[in-house]
């Protein structure tokens, strides 16, 4: 994860697409545009942790749910 710190670290960008960004945000000051990548960095942040939990719960439901009512399930199959 280290490779996502030192994207929202960085200050300053040469490539192409940075210059297209440089143009896109020409009428907001340095400012907005700081607190625009502060937030960017802040959601991913966020998501590094929120996602991975998110994601553990939904399965725990879904598995609980599917085990309880397995037998359920199987009666209503014909084979």
């Amino acid at each position: 994860m280290s490779g996502l710190s030192s994207v929202c670290s960085q200050t300053s960008q040469t490539s192409p697409a940075a210059d297209h960004q440089q143009t896109e945000f020409a009428s907001c000051s340095q400012a907005d545009v700081r607190s625009y990548r502060l937030l960017a960095c802040r959601i991913d942040e966020v998501s590094r942790y929120l996602f991975p939990i998110a994601f553990t719960i939904f399965n725990l439901v879904y598995w609980c749910y599917y085990m309880s009512h397995r037998h359920a399930l199987g009666s209503h199959q014909t084979g």
